[in-house]
């Protein structure tokens, strides 16, 4: 190799390590040393095959939760061979048909009250560059403050404890996308009611069964809240409960917010039910809602004065 070829590829191996090192000297959050060290147990360690580290983290995350499954059982669920990996979305929707609800959360904060509640997070992290992206899954399972580091099941003999700045700049590269996979009973402790009803709306369209547990939750945690009441009255509805559906409805009819869509619905059990005066009571009061469906709502009316 002549020496100026020679040259430039030191310069070049040095810039690479100069870009790994100023990574790994990101930031410790500022409440780092006040959060209690955290070492979830229950997780098996899944060997992970190459490029089959997503199979294999949601296999660790769906075993922990009750649901026992081995990554080889989600190779074709969520193995996309055009991308020789697993995309993000794939895992949501193998949690779903497994009977799991899955929650999208974002950033350090997030990840860190899961963690306190004793819930693992499964991460997308950037292993590589920005320029030569090298993803990959794991699942956080701990945090040692004192030591400055986070626990990862990332697919080998054991889990792996990483400091603190390197995994916040792999995770970082990523988006700070985290994943939760929890069963229906449990709910998340860092969400919004709203950002929980709109993951668990996923999951009713899957297995309305397990949606069900999952609102009973919400509607406890949050019971002046219409959405999961709402959600409940669905999940509820097409698991053939209706008057256990109608009840769920009524209550998000009459909160202090109350949901047109909620009223609408009652009317429209009601009616099935052969009780028209209660169905028409719960229209008009969607009709006085008003909102974007309302011409859906007028016609729910026509319905029922037709079969009156």
């Amino acid at each position: 190799m002549p020496i100026a070829n020679k040259r430039r590829s030191r310069l070049a191996s040095l810039l690479l390590f100069l870009i790994l090192t100023a990574g790994c000297a990101t930031v410790r959050p500022p409440d780092w040393q006040q959060q209690t060290a955290v070492d979830i147990h229950g997780i098996p360690n899944y060997r992970q095959q190459r490029l089959q580290c997503g199979a294999a983290a949601l296999a660790m995350a769906l075993t922990w939760s009750g649901r026992t499954i081995t990554p080889g059982d989600l190779e074709d669920e969520v193995y996309t061979p055009e991308r020789q990996g697993s995309l993000q979305f794939a895992l949501v929707g193998a949690a779903r048909r497994h009977g799991r609800a899955a929650y999208k959360i974002h950033g350090l904060d997030s990840l860190l009250h899961e963690l306190q509640a004793g819930h693992p997070v499964l991460v997308l992290e950037n292993l590589g560059l920005s320029w030569v992206p090298q993803w990959h899954y794991s699942l956080v399972v701990g945090i040692d403050p004192a030591a400055d580091t986070v626990l990862l099941q990332a697919g080998l003999d054991r889990p792996e404890q990483r400091p603190i700045a390197s995994f916040l700049h792999t995770w970082g590269r990523a988006d700070f996308w985290g994943l939760l996979v929890l069963p229906p009973q449990q709910l998340p402790v860092s969400l919004t009611s709203q950002k929980i009803v709109a993951d668990l709306a996923g999951l009713e369209r899957v297995d309305p069964r397990a949606a069900a547990q999952a609102y009973q939750q919400v509607t406890q945690r949050w019971p002046n809240e219409p959405q999961g009441w709402l959600g409940l009255g669905n999940s509820l509805y097409a698991t053939a409960q209706p008057e256990r559906a109608a009840a769920a409805f009524d209550h998000a009819c009459q909160a202090d917010q109350p949901s047109a869509i909620a009223c609408n619905n009652l009317a429209q059990v009601r009616l099935e039910q052969g009780r028209q005066a209660e169905a028409r009571q719960a229209i008009q009061r969607a009709i006085e809602l008003g909102g974007p469906f309302l011409s859906d709502f007028k016609d729910t009316l026509r319905e029922i004065d037709s079969a009156r």
